[in-house]
C-alpha cells in the first residue's frame, strides 16, 4: 500500500506524489483526478 501524507498550502490542500506514482500512473501536470475514484479518503469518526 503507498501511503502519502496531505499537506495544507494557505487554503489548498496537496498529496505529495513520488516520481514512480507519476511514472505508474502515467500523470501528467494538469491531470484531473477524480478523489472518489482513489479509494484513499477514511472517515475518521
Amino acid at each position: 500500500m503507498r501511503k502519502r501524507k496531505i499537506k495544507q498550502y494557505g487554503n489548498t490542500w496537496v498529496i505529495k506524489l513520488e516520481t514512480s506514482d507519476v511514472k505508474d500512473f502515467e500523470l501528467e501536470e494538469g491531470d484531473e483526478v477524480d478523489i472518489d475514484d482513489l479509494n484513499l479518503l477514511k472517515n475518521k469518526k
